[in-house]
């Protein structure tokens, strides 16, 4: 009985940070989509690119000023949460010195690069702004590591709220790339100060010894994590960068465009897996029976989640890029039907990864992080030429699917086999409901086409019997608790 009020607890607790997580993710990645709406119309196709070519390019450059010290950090202090500012301290130090790398490689730039010097200073201004939130990020890992996700939330909607505000207002004042980026950069700085603001108000003052020895450690121990991170931004990011310089500005803008959507539809697989993360760290070791059925039941929801977002973005790709940029990125579609049906693959990748660092396989994800990294790029290669932004999409799609077979391998060593046909063959069959109805009744607006299209879907899942007892006591719960 103890045990089942534990699992109860527990289960409500991953929901409830998720539902916070989700609200967060919900309007921060809103009002991003929103900013890259107006400057994607504003900038068009060709300063869209350069925007885009430069948070790619900067945010590759940056893991190397992280070297996997958030996501460390996140684990440890929720294994040993006397320790934090210990851990936060030296963190600190170590990424000083990190950061000073960084900014040294973005200087040396244009004497390596023939970057114009519209692109070179947007690309300075972003990467400048990427290392202030790297700063930010160390807080934000002991706000995860406590599970204090409600103070995550806000200040994730802050900081996209302020980006929104400030750029908005750069665009519609007729500037263009590089005050854009500026106006990123003084966000950053802002937030930073709200974040440590939030982080003395949570924890208090003081802070903790200087350590050469734990400086060393936190290094060698996050280093693994750092170059899984790092394979795994570049198989996913490079397509931008390797569109850029194989096809130019107008083909990046056109699938950074595509590449956007997805990644706002990505947004509540993400606040599921961030709210899991602390708690399988926690877990793992101390009861595997526990571990095994979070991942499993994580599992079956992002299945019932990702199958008909999948499946509806695929259908309605051409009319959404429309809806959204306009109909000069119109050829966005042909992307975003492609990478719409990699969500699934996405969102179970990404929980996969964060399963194996909470167990310690990070030499498991590394491998397969390489690979998919080494596959992707020889992709690029051959399809980018001849296919543009399709073929970017293509080699997305092809190597989250080959990082898919790698991953769960090794998960399957760690919690056992998951069974994902008989978890997906439910959600598998209401999406083909959805599908039918999504073409059989394609003349309507898009907003009653997506509803009759959810509504079915969701009428499917419930005659299916998906949902179990337990599904609805999380809830009720969730909401007797308030």
């Amino acid at each position: 009985m103890e045990m089942e009020l534990e699992d109860a607890a527990a289960a409500q607790r991953v929901v409830k940070n998720s539902i916070w997580l989700f609200l967060s993710e919900t309007v921060s990645k809103l009002l991003a989509l929103l900013l890259q709406i107006v400057a994607a119309r504003y900038l068009g196709n060709k300063g869209f690119g350069i925007f885009s070519f430069a948070f790619s390019a900067a945010g590759i450059l940056m893991i190397f000023a992280d070297s996997g010290i958030n996501i460390f950090l996140t684990r440890q202090i929720a294994r040993e949460p006397d320790r934090l500012r210990d851990y936060l301290h030296n963190a600190m130090v170590l990424k000083g010195g990190l950061t000073l790398a960084v900014m040294a490689v973005l200087a040396a730039i244009p004497a390596v690069s023939a970057l114009d010097e519209e692109t070179r200073l947007t690309l300075w201004a972003i990467g400048m702004g990427l290392l202030v939130n790297g700063y930010a990020d160390l807080y934000i890992s002991a706000f995860r590591a406590f599970e204090e996700m409600r103070s995550v939330s806000l200040l994730s909607m802050v900081q996209r709220g302020l980006f929104f505000l400030f750029g908005a207002a750069v665009l519609l004042a007729g500037y263009k790339t590089v005050p854009l980026a500026v106006s990123f950069l003084s966000v950053s700085i802002i937030a930073l100060v709200l974040v440590r603001w939030r982080f003395g108000v949570v924890f208090g003052g003081g802070k903790g010894a200087l350590d050469p020895e734990r400086i060393l450690e936190i290094f060698h121990r996050a280093l693994p994590i750092g170059a899984v991170v790092l394979f795994s931004y570049v198989y996913f990011r490079i397509d931008t960068v390797m569109l850029y310089y194989l096809r130019g500005e107008a083909e990046t803008g056109l699938y950074s465009a595509a590449f956007k959507l997805t990644e706002a539809l990505l947004l509540m697989f993400d606040s599921v897996r961030s709210a899991l993360f602390p708690l399988l760290s926690k877990t793992f070791g101390d009861r595997d029976d526990r571990f095994r059925g979070i991942w499993r039941e994580s599992l079956r929801y992002l299945l019932i989640l990702g199958i008909p977002l999948a499946l509806g973005t695929a259908v309605l790709s051409g009319r959404l890029a429309a809806l959204f940029y306009g109909f000069d990125f119109i050829k966005s579609g042909e992307a975003l039907s492609v990478l719409g049906l990699t969500l699934p693959l996405l969102a179970l990748n990404n929980l996969a990864s964060f399963i194996l660092v909470s167990a310690n396989r990070t030499g498991a994800i590394l491998k397969a992080a390489a690979t998919g990294t080494v596959f992707n790029i020889a992709l690029n290669f051959l399809l980018i030429p001849a296919w543009g932004s399709l073929g970017a999409a293509v080699s997305t799609c092809l190597t989250e699917i080959l990082v898919f077979g790698l991953y769960y391998k090794t998960v399957g060593e760690v919690c056992g086999r998951a069974g994902i046909p008989s978890l997906a063959w439910r959600p598998a069959t209401a999406g083909g409901g959805l599908v039918a109805v999504l073409w059989a009744l394609s003349p309507l607006p898009l907003l009653p086409l997506a509803a009759a299209g959810a509504a079915t879907y969701a009428g499917l899942l419930i005659a299916l019997r998906t949902f179990a007892e337990q599904d609805y006591k999380v809830m009720r719960g969730i909401f007797n608790r308030g």
